[in-house]
């Protein structure tokens, strides 16, 4: 009876596990699709901008148009970041909006370590007034350590992007909300996405977890209508 039992409890254990795990695919799904949309929306028309906004947040993936001049001195370099098999860096320089001062940090581009000798102010010209790409609000995420260790020089490598952290290098306020450049507009490679997993793929998760779950539910039910179990 207590192996019967300990079966049963596995079974139990083991359907709401998959359950669970459906559930929970499709609420990426969902919550994926929001975002497909939203990025689909924001990608008709952009949008010019010479002084920061009521709110960032609200204009999550939206293509924009800065006007204001680069802060090329106070670079940053994004640890980490790895594309196509070779470790590199994400590089990030402020941008000063014209018409308030505010700041907004551009993503520029991914570079491999061994290019960064060549850095320099690669891509940026003194006079350039306006830079164009796609608005988004990071998510700081779980974290270890601070973003930062060596600031004696610049640019400054960090490990994550910490906005309270970067303002109080900069000594200036900084919006919440990066803007990536355009492919097109930068000299580096562009490799953020708004999301690398589409709905449908969390959608066909779903399928796959509930699948196994029905499985195991006909096995179950098997069982249970043997003559061994019945009787």
């Amino acid at each position: 009876m207590p192996v019967k039992l300990g079966v049963q409890l596995l079974y139990f254990m083991c359907l709401g596990l998959l359950l669970y795990l459906g559930f929970w695919q499709l609420e990426r799904g969902l919550e994926k699709a929001r975002v497909e949309q939203k990025v689909s929306v924001a990608s008709v028309q952009s949008i010019q901008i010479e002084a920061s906004p009521p709110s960032w947040e609200g204009m999550n993936y939206q293509n924009v148009e800065l006007s204001g001049q680069w802060d090329y001195k106070h670079t940053f370099l994004l640890n980490s970041r790895i594309h196509k098999g070779v470790s590199g860096v994400e590089v990030l320089t402020p941008f000063v909006l014209e018409g308030d001062a505010s700041v907004v940090l551009v993503n520029r581009g991914w570079i491999a370590k061994t290019d960064l000798p060549l850095l320099d102010d690669t891509g940026i010209r003194s006079n350039e007034t306006m830079v164009v790409g796609q608005i988004y609000q990071p998510s700081k995420g779980y974290t270890i350590g601070p973003s930062y260790t060596d600031r004696s020089s610049w640019p400054v490598t960090i490990e994550y992007i910490d906005h309270a952290a970067i303002s109080k290098l900069l000594e200036k306020e900084l919006a919440l909300s990066i803007l990536v450049m355009d492919s097109d507009s930068s000299v580096f490679t562009r490799i953020w996405k708004p999301y690398v997993i589409t709905a449908q793929r969390h959608y066909g998760y779903v399928v796959q977890w509930w699948g196994l779950a029905i499985v195991l539910i006909v096995f179950g039910l098997i069982w249970i209508r043997s003559p061994k179990n019945s009787s």
